[in-house]
């Protein structure tokens, strides 16, 4: 990763540091380990301004997966979001999520 952001040539633009995520993430002293590596410093990342079933994607495993979900519905359903309405905008907003996930696999 260190030889990534160097290659880049924009490691000067981290001044606030990195923030890591995924299952690796969560494995003691791995925070230490990337700060070592990386010379910059390091922040473990979860999922933010969630709902429902917080307390089980709330950890850096689930960034990934929460992060292209919100993506998605942000930028492909924007304006039919702001059209749905009551009940029905969780269902049309997670078939059509599905529907992408299915195109893109």
């Amino acid at each position: 990763m260190a030889q990534e952001i160097r290659r880049t040539g924009r490691e000067e633009m981290l001044v606030g540091g990195v923030v890591i995520t995924g299952g690796t993430a969560i494995m003691e002293g791995m925070s230490e380990v990337a700060e070592r590596v990386l010379g910059l410093s390091v922040k473990r990342g979860a999922p933010v301004n969630i709902s429902g079933l917080v307390d089980i994607v709330n950890t850096p495993i689930y960034s990934t997966g929460v992060g292209l979900i919100l993506y998605a519905l942000r930028e492909k359903t924007e304006g039919e979001l702001q059209h749905a309405g009551g009940n029905n905008l969780l269902v049309k907003a997670s078939s059509r999520v599905k529907g992408w996930i299915k195109e893109w696999f």
